[in-house]
Formats: C-alpha cells, sequence, structure tokens
C-alpha cells in the first residue's frame, strides 16, 4: 500500500511538473500584440525586459509599456521595408549583416553575464572601497569631467591645436574620441573621485582649473588623452541604497570591457 501510495505521489509531481511546464511554454507563446496578422510572442518582450534587469534597469509597468510599444514599432518598419523592397538593397544588406555581428555581441554578452554576474558582494566590495577612499585628503572633491582619447600622441596634440583655435571641446570628441562609453555624450565622464580614475588622469584633474583643458595629451593604456575639468564640489558620500544601483552599472561596465578585452587576446587580430 505504501508503494502505491508513493507511485502515487511520484506520478502527481511528475504530471503536475508537466503541466507546469506546459503552462510556462503556453504563456511564453502567447501574443502580446499583433502587427498585421503577425504575432508578437510573450517570450520576446520578456527578453528585453530580461537584459533591461541585467544592465541595472528597474521594471516598472511603465517600461514595459514603452518596451511593447518599441517592439511594435520594430515590427511596423521591418514589415515596412521588406514590401517596398528597400531591405533588398546592397546598402541595406550592409547594415543588416552589421545589426546581426552588434546582436551577436549582445548575446554573447548576455550568455558571459550569466555566468559571471555581478554579485551583491561585488557591490559592496566597492562601495567599502570608497568609503575607505573618501577618507583621503585629495578624494575630499569631486570632479565633472570630459575627454577625449585617441590613439597617437600626435593626433592628441592636433586636436589640443584645433581647440586654442576655439574648436568646441564636444564636437571634437564626438568626431575624434574612440572612448565608446564617453563618445556619445561629447566625452563627459560626470562626476569622479581622483582615485576612480587612471593614475595620470587623477593626478591632472585636481590640479587643472575650472573649465581648463590639460595643456599637454596624458597617456594611458587606452591611448592619449585630453582632459577638461567641467566642475568641482565637495564630496560626500551617499549611503550604499543611494549608490547601490550606479555602482552595479559601473562595475557592469568594466567587467563588459574587460570580457571585450581577454577575448580579443584569443584571436589573432592585426590592423592594416
Amino acid at each position: 500500500m505504501k508503494k502505491l501510495f508513493l507511485g502515487l505521489v511520484i506520478g502527481f509531481v511528475a504530471s503536475s511538473s508537466v503541466m507546469a511546464q506546459k503552462a510556462k511554454t503556453n504563456v511564453a507563446n502567447e501574443a502580446v500584440a499583433s502587427i498585421n496578422g503577425v504575432k508578437l510572442p510573450a517570450s520576446r518582450l520578456e527578453e528585453v525586459l530580461t537584459y533591461y534587469q541585467q544592465e541595472g534597469g528597474l521594471v516598472t509597468p511603465d517600461i514595459k509599456a514603452r518596451m511593447l510599444d518599441d517592439l511594435m514599432i520594430k515590427e511596423v518598419i521591418f514589415q515596412e521595408v521588406t514590401k517596398t523592397g528597400l531591405i533588398k538593397k546592397p546598402e541595406s544588406q550592409a547594415r543588416l549583416e552589421m545589426a546581426k555581428k552588434n546582436a551577436a555581441v549582445e548575446i554573447w554578452w548576455q550568455n558571459y553575464l550569466q555566468a559571471h554576474p555581478v554579485a551583491e558582494s561585488d557591490i559592496r566590495a566597492e562601495y567599502e572601497f570608497l568609503v575607505k577612499a573618501s577618507q583621503e585628503p585629495r578624494n575630499k572633491k569631486e570632479y565633472n569631467v570630459s575627454q577625449i582619447v585617441v590613439t597617437t600622441e600626435n593626433q592628441a596634440r592636433e586636436l589640443l591645436k584645433e581647440l586654442d583655435r576655439g574648436a568646441v571641446f564636444e564636437v571634437l570628441a564626438k568626431k575624434s574620441s574612440i572612448h565608446k562609453d564617453s563618445v556619445e555624450q561629447g566625452g563627459l565622464l560626470g562626476w569622479a573621485l581622483p582615485v576612480q580614475l587612471l593614475d595620470p588622469l587623477g593626478n591632472t584633474v585636481v590640479s587643472l582649473g575650472k573649465g581648463r583643458v590639460s595643456s599637454a595629451p596624458i597617456q594611458t593604456s587606452y591611448g592619449w588623452h585630453i582632459l577638461r575639468l567641467n566642475d568641482v564640489r565637495d564630496y560626500v558620500l551617499p549611503s550604499y541604497d543611494q549608490l547601490k544601483a550606479q555602482i552595479r552599472t559601473n562595475l557592469l561596465i568594466k567587467k563588459r570591457n574587460q570580457a571585450f578585452s581577454e577575448l580579443m587576446t584569443r584571436y589573432k587580430v592585426v590592423k592594416f
């Protein structure tokens, strides 16, 4: 009788598991919208929201609605360029190939992040580092910095000459900087303590006057930098809860850059 009862329990658990999996699959396959009869599955929206969360975003009903709107717009445009034949043009095919590679980058990154997540302990350790650093005299002030990064010293010196002739820093940064995380913002790095910058850069910003540009290029492992000090203020360390999201974002950027650099070393890369 006990064996029969155990068998019934196991059978019920197995059946429940299968039913739950089917229910999960059905939910994933449910449509959240339809464009000219083409259904957008719930799984596609969930993928976008999951990626948004992995990048440090907080999913709210408003964000979810905006993400759905974005998916619908993309589907409408895709159908439009397919119907008009625009998608078949050679230049369109080249852009699609680039988009395919960009998608591959994000797929690889999400997979890497699942295996190497930013843990709560990582965020806590970074905060403790800031607590200790904020007690050092040179970190009593926080600096708002912009930069232009190029590959050679000659390039940097030519840009400095352009700035001396009245060129706009942000315009030159967008045109010439190789620093991907700041180029779209016209070179803006934002607020940072000297200790959060590479040593040559941290030492330079503390000696710059507000609104001034570094008089000579500064070399780091990333290239040659031109710095501008936008503003300076007294630094008061926010609480852990206030900084947690920002620290996580910074750690994600750092982890991503390190992951890309490590991957590059495993391939034979030749520049021409």
